[in-house]
């Protein structure tokens, strides 16, 4: 499949050294190979059969892994990305506030959490996750009460507000998504037909689901996820008009300026109550609905030394930091 890996070569001209090791030059690996596998069951068996170093897993897949392979090294992670349902908000019926809260209010978040995740998620992780600290962090219940609710399970309060809104008997549409997003909201179609909402998934491949997403011609609806979720800088780029990554084409004047105002605040305290605030804010709106964010679990092979469990490194999910450490323990790969 074209597309289907991208290969990396070491740039024998790099000039960092290895802080704890000064006369070892960066990186150790010759090259990196990152494939793309779209078939979970695919990726599960390359990483069994030493095939592939590091793998990103939730839920029932990551319990089978830690049963089946317990040499694996595997770490657990906060909720980095979260999956959320994009629309097209300059057009009828989302343009309405009250049809967004509707169909948030149709969706059983914590039931998803309890069933379908297993417990192993959490019931909201957007626009931030509980990764960005105690300092920007609220949970749920420290929300006001309008935004706890918008989180709450109510089908009689969705219908009514579809039918203020103008749809009393409710209204088709169609929801664009790729194959690893289809049990969600498969899930979330069953809800939103309890309050009049009818659905169709439209599964696309990944090539036209990106170009679909980044120039925002999707129809009506997009399974999308939610990128630097542990930044609260680079996630709101969802929100800003003049993004490519505001997937739902939000134009909010409001935001825009609240959030050059937090650029330009240098009290650290001031910045955060007023990043808070603006979550708040952005919850309320339903420009987006966030859907529960699945724990992550890294997978690694024990022969990937100078490796840790990493996600990310950097702002904005750079990979270096993590790549010029690692290095192969060859001769354990062998005795595998």
């Amino acid at each position: 499949m074209r597309g289907s890996s991208a290969t990396f070569v070491r740039n024998p001209d790099y000039w960092e050294n290895d802080p704890l090791h000064p006369g070892n030059r960066l990186p150790y690996l010759d090259g990196l190979n990152a494939i793309i596998i779209e078939d979970a069951s695919t990726k599960l068996a390359a990483l069994r059969t030493g095939k592939i170093e590091r793998l990103f897993v939730t839920g029932e897949d990551a319990k089978s892994l830690m049963q089946t392979n317990p040499e694996l090294k595997v770490r657990k992670l906060m909720p980095a990305v979260t999956d959320v349902i994009s629309m097209q908000i300059q057009q009828k019926p989302f343009s309405d506030i009250r049809v967004r809260q509707a169909m948030q209010l149709g969706i059983n978040y914590r039931e998803m959490v309890d069933d379908y995740y297993e417990g192993d998620a959490e019931v909201v992780s957007w626009p931030v996750t509980r990764s960005v600290g105690s300092d920007i962090w609220l949970e749920l219940d420290e929300m006001p009460s309008e935004t706890q609710e918008l989180f709450s399970y109510n089908p009689e309060r969705a219908r009514q507000l579809l039918a203020e809104a103008g749809y009393p008997n409710g209204f088709k549409t169609e929801i664009t998504a790729v194959s690893w997003y289809v049990d969600t909201v498969s899930i979330v179609k069953e809800y939103w037909a309890a309050i009049g909402i009818d659905m169709e998934i439209n599964v696309t491949e990944v090539g036209a689901y990106v170009q679909l997403m980044l120039s925002h011609t999707y129809k009506d609806l997009c399974a999308s996820f939610g990128y630097g979720c542990t930044d609260p800088y680079t996630l709101w780029a969802a929100y800003r008009s003049d993004s490519v990554y505001s997937y739902s084409g939000v134009n909010d004047l409001y935001f825009d300026e609240t959030y050059a105002d937090i650029l330009a605040t240098l009290n650290v305290d001031e910045r955060n109550q007023k990043l808070r605030d603006l979550r708040i804010y952005l919850l309320d709106q339903v420009d987006y609905i966030p859907l529960p964010a699945s724990h992550t679990y890294i997978f690694w092979q024990p022969w990937l030394k100078g490796y840790s469990g990493e996600y990310a490194s950097g702002r904005s999910y750079g990979n270096e930091g993590i790549y010029k450490y690692a290095w192969l323990d060859q001769e354990l790969k062998r005795a595998r």
